[in-house]
């Protein structure tokens, strides 16, 4: 085991100096509240030497199920193409055509991480599905039914804030990262989509107390005309933000 000790730079700059000093293949991380099954790196390593090695350069993860303390399922299965149980995708295909939603946990290729780093220059949290559908865009994974992580209920209201605006330089840096890279999967949802244009504004007015608000502006055409379309509901979420953190 090896300590590494660093000032805080929230979670990101935490799980990217783990990826930086890791000198293993393959990178997983478990959250200090929460639990796997006894034999979960087994089960991890058994999959992924399943699949077959003339093909595995173009995968970089195998992800697996959660249940939470009583043994009840968090969230869906996946979807499967083999007795086995499992199916070869990418967490864009996964949440868009198959709606799996709910948590999930598994590894990801060390080499593959260091490729696709967290932003450290945003300030703040940083979404984790923003480094996971960038790799999704380069990289398929195999999901297996089968569950590795006991996930405890309740503990991440710990870290939930009364003010969503402190958390506005990720949350609008991640829906820009959304609609300049996903709107083309609208049509399979576009209920998420129109909310993300929605969060795109509501999250560039928190911006406004920082004098950031003109980071990251969108480039493709289509996203620029959702947010337009999603101005109102924006403005709106943003004053019921103001109002929640003063009550």
């Amino acid at each position: 085991m090896r300590y590494i000790y660093q000032k805080n730079a929230h979670k990101k700059g935490a799980f990217n100096r783990g990826v930086r000093e890791s000198l293993g293949e393959l990178f997983l991380t478990l959250d200090s509240d929460d639990e796997c099954v006894p034999n979960a790196l087994e089960r991890l390593w058994w999959h992924w030497m399943n699949i077959p090695q003339s093909v595995r350069t173009r995968f970089s993860a195998v992800t697996g199920l959660c249940a939470d303390e009583d043994g009840n399922l968090v969230g869906d299965r996946f979807p499967t193409e083999s007795s086995d149980g499992w199916i070869d995708s990418d967490s864009l295909e996964i949440r868009y055509r198959y709606h799996v939603k709910g948590e999930k946990w598994g590894f990801q290729r060390t080499d593959v991480l260091r490729n696709f780093p967290f932003p450290e220059d945003v300030q703040g949290h940083v979404p984790e599905g923003v480094v996971w559908s960038a790799i999704a865009r380069r990289y398929r994974t195999r999901y297996v039914n089968e569950v590795l992580r006991i996930y405890h209920r309740g503990n991440d209201q710990l870290t939930r804030s009364r003010d969503p605006g402190k958390y506005g330089d990720g949350h609008a840096f991640w829906a820009r990262e959304v609609l300049e890279n996903e709107w083309r999967w609208m049509r399979l949802d576009p209920v998420w989509m129109l909310k993300v244009a929605a969060n795109y504004t509501r999250f560039h007015r928190h911006l406004h107390r920082t004098q950031r608000h003109k980071q990251w502006p969108l480039k493709e055409i289509v996203p620029r005309l959702l947010v337009a379309l999603m101005w109102p509901v924006g403005v709106g979420r943003y004053w019921l933000d103001l109002k929640k953190k003063r009550g």
